[in-house]
């Protein structure tokens, strides 16, 4: 194992994953902050790979977070880009491109669309030590994780009619769903039954919220928002709905942190939000812990 993913265990401080704790659960008001492993990064394991989600549930990490995409021949798989280019070595493996047209789309040579799934397990996700992780289907994941974590699905393409079925067998109760569009969000959820989130940046943030819950009900446990609008108004009408803050890390706090300056992330755990999410979960499950010793 790498040295990274050799810290799991020594940086398990709170034992294994809720594994028994629903979404609404976890989220609830009451409860201590929630720390989300993007992309099931930080155990040195590449981006959405199953290793990388073993390793979550190893160090007791509250929920993984994982990107969405569907084959050609509407597969859903793991894979945050609209190509294959920069996680896989689909440029080896495919130099002319997908085989259903080699050649027919060179400017866009890699799209997870163009690729049948019998041809996406002749892949391997890109890794830092060399070992050979195979791209994964959303059913394989869900698998591994059924019972065991919390997931958060960025839903980038979806097919309902098969992705609704892997849900309900997941445990929609033990998810959440999101979509760059709002109106898939909600058609996600309504399919689904699993709960909602989007974001609330933009310049009005309190009926964006008020908006979103009127929408969604109860069964929005959380809106994503950039830490620098958390305002003493906006905390207090979420904790009124029973809303938990989610900040997202990605870009300088976890940058900074990665290169040893906690501020960015102190501000951010300091600023009253409730789930944080996060390149470096083990990083930031230390830092937390540390500031509320």
């Amino acid at each position: 194992m790498t040295r990274l993913l050799g810290l799991v265990l020594a940086l398990a401080l709170t034992g294994p994953a809720l594994a028994d704790t629903s979404v609404d659960a976890r989220f609830a008001i009451d409860q201590p902050s929630v720390i989300v492993a993007h992309r099931a990064n930080g155990f040195g394991a590449p981006e959405n790979a199953l290793a990388g989600i073993e390793a979550a549930i190893a160090a007791g990490i509250d929920m993984v977070e994982l990107d969405v995409r569907v084959s050609a021949d509407g597969v859903h798989i793991l894979m945050h880009d609209s190509t294959f280019e920069r996680t896989t070595n689909a440029r080896t493996v495919f130099p002319d491109g997908p085989p259903i047209a080699p050649g027919a789309f060179a400017v866009f040579s890699h799209i997870v669309a163009l690729y049948p799934m019998a041809e996406i397990r002749k892949l391997s996700l890109l890794s830092d030590d060399g070992t050979t992780h195979p791209v994964p289907t959303l059913e394989e994941a869900l698998d591994l994780a059924r019972g065991r974590i919390l997931l958060d699905l960025d839903v980038k393409e979806y097919r309902l009619e098969t992705l609704a079925p892997l849900i309900a067998r997941f445990g929609a109760e033990n998810l959440m769903v999101r979509h760059p569009g709002l109106t898939s969000v909600i058609r996600l959820h309504d399919a689904t039954g699993a709960s909602p989130l989007h974001t609330l940046d933009a310049d009005k943030t309190l009926p964006r919220l008020a908006y979103l819950h009127e929408t969604f009900g109860d069964a929005l446990d959380a809106v994503q928002v950039s830490s620098y609008r958390i305002t003493p108004d906006l905390l207090d009408q979420a904790r009124a709905l029973g809303v938990r803050l989610w900040v997202n890390g990605l870009g300088a706090p976890d940058a900074d942190l990665e290169n040893g300056d906690p501020s960015a992330w102190r501000a951010a755990l300091r600023s009253g939000a409730g789930a944080f999410q996060t390149d470096l979960p083990l990083q930031l499950r230390a830092l937390l812990k540390a500031l509320t010793e």
